[in-house]
């Protein structure tokens, strides 16, 4: 700070306008509203505008349209009284071109202390960002030091002392002003002092002197001094002014650098990859230690100077020239090929060609890091055999689930079907129907066994496929307890349904409705196996979700024997069940909760269960589906159905395509017992002669037969009814692989529906019925 007791206003003002003059820095003024008042030789310098010019400009035409927001926010800072030092960041000269400045902006205040505009002190950083920009291998950023600006008498008392010379030596201004500079000079260097007073003296300034000074915790720092001479008005010389710069990042970097590139190479000699570096003409500069072991190189000399794409041949050689073309022009890039080393040894390489910029940025060498990766190529290979091993297996247990599912339900659907049709057999003694009753359950306890068992087989083989079809929740809800009311009824237990949500009875939502089916139906067969007092309740509500989903939250509570707390975490493992006493008692085989589970987390779900013993077990499922944008239509009740197939045709003809004679018998037997006339081909060639030779009202096709199968009859009767503009008849398809993606492939062969075996004879009759109602009717139970 400069002394103003003991001299007048004008000479103060002579004292800072000389400093000003001196900087190197650029430094200016200007109002609160951003017009230039005050403009030094260093400005001029720097931005090319003369004084003349710019003040009273807006400091906007300095200012690039990118940044202009940076001024906004300088000035809502000085207007707090905010100083903002070395702010970084470009300007734009008269000529037009980008200058890096580091910017220091304080508010200037008037007489009442009021902030009445700003002074900056901009710093030319080019050329330090310029060296920066030039250092490939370091990549380090060397910043300019902050200056130490000075003033002194003739005599060589301090009469001035900015922060920065605070910052520097240790000092601060009240310490500083009024001692003699000598404060700061190491005695050695006094003589320094009076060379400079006497160059002053005579009027000239000492422009960048590298000298050495001393802080006030005694260290010895190296720095750049710019002393220029202070003039009063009337020309004469009064006093000095001093740019100290701390040279001592300088040294520091030097000595860095050196360490650096020590470093460096160090890191290069000590590599495992192979690193070579490679001139613009692509001959080999370098190589390291590794490189030379990889490539088994006894005498390096010979390699140098030699084009290195000489190492490559093949189609890798087209690689490596076009890596070269690439990092010439500025561009990486990465590669695998074969190369011999000079031994023969045959390797495999992963390649990475980069360029390294000179100072000016363009590509002044190319640098190659090249990595053995021969024993990765290996494992590789080995991992894609055992991957198509592996697949090949998945495959083979894939067919032989659907061969052993086929070869299974069938005899099974006759069976099933036969107690089916001996129960509407009359007369019967009570002691025949419950021979049949016992046999209908024993095989429907056999169906749930078998297909529980091949639902396992399929989760482990990963060939699980959802459906996603629109369905509607409560109906599947309300199917559900249908099914399950008569064994409730017997066991005098009260089953009913609450919706919480209104909306989610006239909703109708797209997903997998037979998954989430087999999922309510195990949870209620569960909860009236274990229950024999009290009731069964399932509770639905939904939650809206993002895109377009909803969380479908369905529980289902017993009043049961309960599950004991230490058992909770073990029930939904397979073949688990909470007691072994339980298995004796009630059955099952412990596969249908580990089924639940993950086919509820198979459809992006969650299951929880809570239990109390004595009490009962609640589970509860959320589960994600699309919400599809129709409401629920209403549906034509169960019994309107039986009178459209009945009542309204007049024998309509079924054709019946089976190859199996027990199973033709049951499917027979049902059609013909819903009203229909039955026709029945043994196979898909006898079929098409059939369907040639008459009219149907609906196919019922098995899909595995032998000779030509059910999915190529069909493919065939669709292209013959286009080619003779027939009628498009009905076919619904039979299968007993009962696999994900059998309904895909038979509506994908021109099947209009599907029907698994064994069949629900009601599901059949609806399905037949179909061909008179509209879809998505609800089947009877």
């Amino acid at each position: 700070m400069i002394d103003f007791t003991d001299k007048n206003l004008p000479e103060a003002q002579a004292y800072l306008a000389a400093i000003i003059s001196s900087s190197d820095d650029a430094i200016i003024s200007k109002d609160l509203k951003g017009n230039i008042a005050s403009w030094n030789p260093a400005a001029e310098h720097i931005f090319g505008y003369s004084a003349s010019e710019i003040i009273g400009k807006h400091v906007s035409i300095l200012i690039p349209s990118d940044r202009l927001a940076e001024e906004d926010f300088i000035i809502g800072q000085i207007k707090k009284g905010i100083r903002i030092d070395h702010f970084e960041t470009i300007r734009r000269a008269k000529d037009g071109h980008l200058v890096n400045l580091s910017i220091t902006v304080s508010p200037i205040k008037g007489g009442n202390g009021e902030i009445v505009g700003a002074s900056k002190v901009a710093r030319d950083i080019s050329e330090i960002k310029k060296a920066e920009r030039s250092n490939a291998y370091l990549g380090a950023i060397i910043e300019s030091s902050d200056d130490a600006i000075i003033s002194k008498d003739l005599k060589g008392f301090i009469t001035s002392w900015n922060k920065s010379a605070e910052r520097m030596f240790g000092y601060t201004a009240n310490e500083a002003v009024g001692k003699h500079i000598t404060l700061i000079i190491p005695s050695e260097r006094l003589e320094e002092e009076n060379k400079i007073l006497t160059t002053l003296k005579t009027g000239d300034r000492v422009d960048h002197y590298e000298t050495m000074r001393r802080t006030k915790s005694g260290n010895l720092i190296p720095i750049s001094l710019t002393v220029s001479p202070i003039k009063d008005s009337g020309g004469k010389i009064i006093g000095a002014s001093k740019i100290a710069r701390d040279l001592s990042d300088r040294v520091k970097a030097q000595i860095d650098l050196k360490a650096s590139e020590h470093f460096n190479q160090s890191i290069i000699d000590n590599s495992p990859d192979c690193i070579k570096v490679i001139d613009l003409k692509g001959n080999l500069l370098s190589l390291n230690k590794a490189g030379c072991n990889q490539m088994e190189i006894d005498d390096l000399s010979v390699c140098l100077n030699q084009p290195w794409i000489s190492f490559w041949t093949g189609k890798e050689k087209k690689e490596a020239e076009k890596a070269l073309i690439d990092a010439s022009n500025g561009q990486s890039s990465k590669f695998e090929g074969f190369c011999a080393t000079m031994k023969g040894t045959s390797k495999w390489w992963e390649v990475i060609v980069t360029p390294i910029l000179g100072a000016d940025g363009s590509p002044a060498n190319i640098l190659s890091v090249s990595r053995d990766i021969t024993a990765r190529r290996e494992l590789e290979k080995m991992a894609k055999e055992a991957q198509e091993i592996a697949e090949s297996a998945n495959i083979a247990k894939t067919e032989f689930l659907a061969t052993m599912s086929h070869e299974i339900r069938t005899p099974m659907n006759a069976v099933i079907g036969l107690a089916n049709i001996l129960a509407i057999s009359e007369p019967l003694s009570n002691k025949q129907k419950e021979y049949i009753k016992t046999l209908r359950m024993s095989g429907d306890s056999l169906l749930t066994l078998i297909n529980d068992l091949l639902d396992i087989a399929k989760i482990e083989a990963q060939t699980i496929e959802l459906e996603h079809i629109p369905f509607s929740v409560t109906e599947i809800a309300q199917e559900t307890i249908s099914m399950m009311s008569v064994r409730a009824d017997e066991k005098g237990l009260s089953f009913d349904l609450q919706l919480d949500c209104e909306c989610i009875e006239k909703r109708m939502h797209a997903g997998d409705p037979t998954r989430l089916r087999q999922i309510l139906v195990n949870l209620c067969s569960n909860a009236l196996k274990f229950t024999d007092n009290g009731n069964i309740k399932i509770n639905i509500c939904c939650k809206e979700m993002q895109d377009n989903k909803e969380m479908i939250k369905i529980t289902v509570a017993d009043t049961g024997i309960g599950i004991s707390k230490d058992k909770l975490d073990t029930i939904f493992q397979k073949f688990t069940q909470a007691d072994s006493s339980i298995n004796r008692k009630y059955g099952g085989t412990g596969l249908g909760l580990a089924i639940t589970k993950t086919l509820t987390e198979i459809m992006g779900g969650t299951i929880n269960v809570k239990s109390e013993v004595g009490k009962g077990s609640t589970f509860t499922i959320s589960i994600p589906f699309d919400v599809e944008k129709q409401e629920k239509q209403k549906q034509m009740p169960a019994e309107n159905i039986k009178e459209v197939s009945n009542d309204t045709m007049t024998k309509p003809h079924v054709l019946l395509v089976e190859d199996y004679a027990p199973n033709v018998l049951v499917a027979r037997t049902f059609i013909e017992s819903f009203g229909y006339e039955c026709d029945v081909a043994s196979n898909g060639l006898e079929a098409l002669d059939k369907i040639n030779k008459s009219d149907y009202f609906a196919v019922l096709m098995d899909v595995q037969m032998h000779g030509m199968n059910g999915l190529e009859a069909t493919q065939y009767i669709r292209i013959n009814e286009k080619r003779r503009n027939k009628p498009r008849v009905r076919i619904i398809g039979m299968t007993a692989h009962a696999l994900a993606g059998d309904r895909d492939r038979c509506i994908g062969a021109g099947m209009d529906d599907y029907i698994s075996k064994p069949f629900n004879p009601a599901e059949l009759q609806n399905l037949l019925a179909d061909n008179t109602v509209p879809k998505n009717k609800v089947l009877l139970a």
